[in-house]
């Protein structure tokens, strides 16, 4: 697929997934028509329909229509009489990675957040920022705005700015061309692919490479692995971070009741006052990436800091959801230690009575690379409470579970326990909850029906 030209009809194979459902939206808010088809209807997001997108339940030959191109999700088996129809047709197929890259070139300006971790907040204060600037961008982010600002009187983008999270899994950030390519933190993570460390810093600066001619990287200064993504890559970037000589800089900073503010350095200048509307310290840097961003496309300071101070997060990112026996309950994506620790440290901001976690490990490969890690962050968790591991894209692994991930969590801390169901977890939760009780739900999988919205 050369470009997006004369392309009016797409159609989704698979389009019940996270990611492919986001897609679509995407794509529909670009103005394409836009249809798709996926095994069980229960799967697939309720606002597809509320966009006007068709889902046909089912996979069949005649559902693809009068598309010019057919979207495919990795799931999808070749004998997929969807897929096999469209090639017997000659209509262009592409997987979701790739067509996501090309409806990115049909941008003026495209924002590409990556990182090990952190990038739907980040992206989200970014497409946050711009939407308060009357920049009307378009997003395709992990996560949904708790609240969004209306793009014009009709809700849509134009085809100016394109915000994207850049998911280095599989290298699938390879495709994705950008004027601002953004470096969150580069980290060990997905190793049930890359081979190690180094691969993975490769991967990132190669993701730079790829930028647009005349893109300006943007950068945790602060990060030793990043420099060394900057330094394989050849090029400068624009820095932000905590310590002296990086480009945006957070200076003064105070906490109350677990959000932070600072002052905001551009270049040696104070610009701003920011006080985060979400809690934890590690939103600091998520802020610096979304200002040194937006000032960079035009926001002014006044209007960084109003949108900074507002934001109240992404769902399924410190999102309350319930209240037991008197105890809050919050839900989070977290599932890589270092998302949990920065999660902890977060709610510890709050002074919780006690800080109770329950968390679905995602990932047979992860669990088990990562077994020391998790054990090291969750034996900090007054109570900690282990679900069955979430294989996600995986097939089961016998010698790892979510039993023996509570059984070495255990070796550290009694206060560990391990329940196979929603149902015994819920149960445990109800005998044990107190007022002054923050329960973390933590995890990338199906955990988030825990306690459901």
């Amino acid at each position: 697929m050369e470009n997006m030209e004369n392309i009016k009809r797409i159609h989704f194979v698979g389009i019940g997934g996270v990611s492919m459902s986001k897609l679509a939206l995407s794509a529909k808010a670009s103005g394409y028509i836009v249809t798709g088809s996926d095994l069980a209807d229960g799967s697939v997001p309720a606002g597809l329909a509320e966009a006007g997108i068709r889902v046909f339940v089912g996979h069949r030959a005649d559902n693809i229509g009068a598309a010019d191109l057919v979207v495919v999700t990795a799931a999808v088996p070749a004998d997929n009489p969807e897929l096999r129809i469209a090639v017997a047709r000659g209509i262009p197929v592409t997987g979701r990675a790739e067509f996501l890259g090309r409806l990115c070139d049909t941008y003026q300006n495209v924002v590409a957040v990556a990182g090990c971790h952190g990038k739907t907040t980040a992206s989200g204060m970014i497409g946050y920022i711009l939407q308060k600037a009357g920049l009307h961008p378009a997003l395709h982010i992990g996560g949904a705005l708790q609240k969004e600002e209306r793009n014009g009187e009709n809700g849509a983008a134009n085809d100016k700015i394109m915000v994207v999270e850049a998911c280095e899994y599989k290298r699938s950030f390879l495709h994705l061309r950008a004027d601002f390519p953004v470096v969150l933190n580069v980290g060990e993570d997905h190793l049930d692919y890359y081979r190690d460390l180094r691969d993975i810093k490769s991967a990132f600066a190669a993701f730079l490479k790829n930028r647009r001619a005349d893109g300006a990287v943007v950068a945790n200064g602060d990060d030793r692995n990043t420099a060394d993504v900057l330094k394989e890559a050849g090029c400068g970037a624009v820095t932000f971070g905590l310590d002296k000589g990086n480009d945006y800089r957070a200076r003064n900073i105070a906490e109350e009741g677990g959000r932070f503010s600072f002052d905001l350095w551009e270049r040696g200048k104070k610009t701003a006052r920011i006080t985060l509307g979400v809690p934890g310290r590690h939103n600091i840097y998520n802020a610096l990436t979304a200002s040194a961003v937006t000032r960079r496309m035009g926001a002014a300071p006044e209007t960084v800091a109003a949108a900074l101070w507002d934001f109240s997060g992404m769902k399924r990112r410190f999102e309350y959801r319930a209240g037991v026996n008197g105890a809050k309950i919050y839900h989070d994506y977290a599932h890589h230690p270092d998302e949990i620790a920065a999660v902890f440290r977060a709610a510890r901001l709050m002074k919780p009575a006690r800080l109770i976690c329950v968390f679905q490990p995602h990932t047979y490969s992860r669990t088990k690379i990562l077994m020391n890690e998790f054990v090291r962050v969750l034996r900090r968790a007054d109570i900690a409470v282990i679900a069955e591991i979430y294989a996600a894209r995986e097939q089961a692994d016998p010698s790892v579970s979510g039993a023996l991930l509570c059984e070495r969590v255990r070796r550290e801390t009694p206060a560990c326990f391990y329940f196979p169901t929603f149902g015994e977890i819920r149960g445990f939760l109800v005998e044990q909850l107190q007022k002054g009780d923050l329960v973390l739900v933590l995890g990338a999988g199906n955990i988030d029906g825990l306690y459901p919205i």
